[in-house]
């Protein structure tokens, strides 16, 4: 059940940020890309009804979200939102230029998402472990 809901919250969550696209800034785009994924995953995690491994289960909830953010970039890339996203985020002050990566799914980038979910749900799952150690 945990998988079909994860299936369920990555769809609304990436689909309320393509929806809020290019006119966002780039936190909002980071809260709605690392920040949420990481809140329901976790809560899914702590709130599972099974006993399978939890590597497992931590590997497939991130999955879940890496596979949602990589068909998101794609569509964000065909459709041309990233390209007005990027020329709305883009800023010149002076001698300091922040530029955004054309390139959101880049390997570097999927790799940062699957480890960012990875640590978070290691971290929680050691202090759910030592938890149970101190009963």
């Amino acid at each position: 059940m945990n998988i079909v809901l994860s299936i369920i919250l990555n769809v609304i969550n990436f689909s309320v940020l393509f929806y809020l696209m290019p006119k966002v800034s780039v936190v909002v785009f980071l809260v709605f890309s690392l920040v949420t994924p990481i809140i329901y995953n976790v809560l899914l995690f702590i709130k599972r009804k099974n006993n399978f491994n939890t590597w497992i289960i931590m590997i497939i909830l991130s999955s879940i979200t890496t596979l949602a953010y990589i068909i998101f970039a794609y569509l964000l890339k065909v459709s041309n939102i990233l390209k007005v996203f990027i020329d709305y985020n883009t800023m010149n002050s002076g001698g300091l230029v922040v530029n955004i990566d054309e390139n959101i799914a880049s390997f570097s980038h999927i790799l940062f998402i699957m480890l960012v979910q990875l640590c978070a749900l290691f971290i929680v799952n050691n202090m759910l472990m030592r938890g149970d150690n101190n009963d």
